[in-house]
C-alpha cells in the first residue's frame, strides 16, 4: 500500500487529470448542445421558407379568382427575390408558365412576362 507522502505528491497530478477531463466533457456538451440548437434553427427556417412558397404557388394559381393582379405581381416579384430554395422557386415559376401558356385566359400578359424575366434571372444565377 502506498504511503501518504506517495499519496500527496501524486494528488495534484491527478486533479490536473481530472480537471482536463471534466473540461473536455463540457466542451464537448457545449458543442453537441450547439449543433442541436443550428439544426432546429435551421429546421424552422426551412419549415417557414416551405410554407412561404407554398403560399405563393396558391396566390399564383389564382384558383377560383381569389387573388387579384396585384397580389400575383407581388408573388411574382417576391418569388424573384427568394435567397433560398431556387431550384424550387425554379420549378415552380417554370411550372406557372406552363399552366399559363396551356391555359390562355388565366393570367395577364404583363405578368407572364414578369414571371419569365424571374425565370431568366433565377437561371442566371444558378
Amino acid at each position: 500500500m502506498p504511503d501518504i507522502q506517495t499519496l500527496l505528491s501524486i494528488a495534484p497530478s491527478v486533479s490536473a487529470i481530472v480537471a482536463v477531463l471534466t473540461f473536455i466533457v463540457y466542451v464537448g456538451n457545449t458543442i453537441r448542445e450547439q449543433r442541436r440548437a443550428f439544426r432546429e434553427l435551421r429546421s424552422e427556417a426551412n419549415r417557414r421558407d416551405w410554407e412561404r412558397l407554398s403560399a405563393l404557388a396558391q396566390i399564383l394559381h389564382n384558383k377560383g379568382d381569389k387573388a387579384g393582379l396585384w397580389a400575383q405581381t407581388l408573388a411574382v416579384r417576391e418569388l424573384g427575390s427568394l435567397e433560398t430554395k431556387k431550384d424550387d422557386v425554379l420549378v415552380l415559376a417554370t411550372e406557372a408558365v406552363n399552366f399559363w401558356d396551356a391555359n390562355k385566359d388565366t393570367a395577364a400578359p404583363a405578368l407572364q412576362s414578369q414571371l419569365r424575366t424571374v425565370i431568366e434571372n433565377l437561371r442566371r444565377r444558378t
